[in-house]
């Protein structure tokens, strides 16, 4: 059964966070050069990019790894009848 399925917006359209010594590191753009794997993804609601950033900061991930977040693409279309 499928729950949800938002597509998200391009790599180009991200921005990459990690925490280093207690301090943001905010890159545009994806962060290419990785061998970590998607270990799953959160949709939040915010107003702009400085919010979700603030969330983002909070994930665990942001300490040892990185956060990407990309906007969701709108809803498609229904399909014409």
């Amino acid at each position: 059964m499928i729950v949800k399925g938002d597509g998200l917006h391009g790599p180009q359209a991200a921005t990459t966070m990690r925490i280093r010594d207690g301090k943001r590191v905010v890159e545009d753009g994806p962060f290419a050069d990785t061998k970590e794997q998607l270990g799953g993804y959160f949709v939040i609601e915010v107003e702009d990019l400085d919010a979700a950033l603030d969330w983002a900061a909070k994930a665990p991930s942001a300490l040892t790894a990185s956060v990407e977040v990309r906007p969701v693409l709108p809803p498609m279309p229904a399909p014409r009848r």
